[in-house]
């Protein structure tokens, strides 16, 4: 081949080539550092299952990244399958570096949100979660889960009087909104909430999970859209469908 086609090829193989990791060459450490680690070494896990009455629930299945001396560790829980887990927490033995594994379940809320736990449910894993859970979720009307679906802070008075007769008991902490289905075989829409200390429910959704959501919930009322709940509406012959899931 001539020279110049050569140099061509080389000069193309230097930009395809990975960047250099320059903080983990100046002895930075990387989150992908932290090894994984069973959540209950770490975190109270007996009252995690209590606070969600978690069922059957595979407690040793849930990972977090965790060490001694890392105080900012452990702030999120991801629940793997059985060979995951064997693998990843022997990740140093085995010279392995560990981006990502399972679905995210749990993260850890701030020290300041007067939580009962230390955790609070992820919207990526609240489907995983929803069986084994026989405690804080709560099936709505489909009016309330349209009013949910713009996310941000709700009093608890722009609920229906029967919804907010459920949540008002609830503890300081994550919950779950299940819209109800009751003549659906397929697993209802559903999205993370705060049981805040006043009259109020933060919806713990991004943007795009709940775009998601909307589309699901359009898929089920496609030919009449929910109006927006107000705290005296009345859906005429039809009686609110609120209740514990």
């Amino acid at each position: 081949p001539r020279p110049e086609d050569r140099d061509d090829r080389d000069d193309d193989d230097d930009d395809r080539a990975p960047p250099r990791d320059e903080e983990h060459d100046r002895g930075a450490k990387l989150p992908e550092d932290v090894g994984f680690v069973e959540l209950s070494t770490v975190a109270d896990m007996p009252a995690i299952v209590d606070f969600f009455g978690l069922t059957n629930f595979p407690t040793d299945l849930v990972l977090t990244r965790a060490s001694g001396e890392d105080g900012d560790s452990a702030k999120r829980a991801h629940l793997v399958s059985r060979p995951v887990r064997d693998l990843v927490t022997r990740a140093k033995q085995n010279r392995l570096r560990v981006i990502h594994a399972g679905v995210t379940i749990f993260q850890r809320s701030s020290s300041s949100s007067a939580n009962v736990v230390d955790y609070r449910v992820v919207q990526d894993g609240i489907h995983i979660l929803l069986p084994f859970m026989t405690k804080r979720k709560i099936r709505c009307h489909r009016d309330d889960f349209v009013r949910f679906l713009q996310g941000g802070t709700i009093h608890l008075d722009q609920v229906k009087p029967a919804l907010a007769d459920l949540i008002r008991p609830l503890d300081v902490g994550s919950f779950v909104c299940v819209l109800d289905l009751p003549h659906s075989s397929f697993s209802p829409p559903a999205l993370a909430a705060w049981r805040s200390p006043g009259p109020y429910i933060a919806i713990y959704c991004s943007k795009n999970d709940l775009a998601v959501l909307a589309s699901r919930f359009a898929s089920y009322f496609p030919a009449e859209p929910a109006a927006e709940s107000t705290g005296g509406d009345q859906l005429g012959s039809q009686p609110p469908a609120a209740e514990p899931c």
